[in-house]
């Protein structure tokens, strides 16, 4: 958005401009609870909360990386607010 005001200061005509830039990517997550042990063949469950702020508002995607061999994720990415 550009807002363009013309204005007389002192006897000079000036033009004032505001700039709104795009929201940065803003986000915080936490996940519950922050660390688990499973055993072999076993499961685990968190839950993840990820929240938007400062006027972000684009989709957030959640993966994982560096997990040991034999273990998967599975379920869905969270939905972020």
């Amino acid at each position: 958005m550009l807002l363009l005001a013309p204005a007389t200061f002192g006897g000079g005509a000036y033009a004032l401009s505001a700039v709104q830039a795009a929201a940065e990517p803003r986000f915080a997550f936490s996940a519950s609870p922050s660390t688990q042990m499973a055993a072999r063949g076993g499961s685990v469950s968190f839950s993840v909360d990820i929240r938007r702020s400062d006027g972000f508002t684009a989709p957030v995607r959640l993966s994982l990386r560096g997990l040991p061999a034999g273990v998967r994720r599975a379920g869905s990415s969270p939905p972020a607010r």
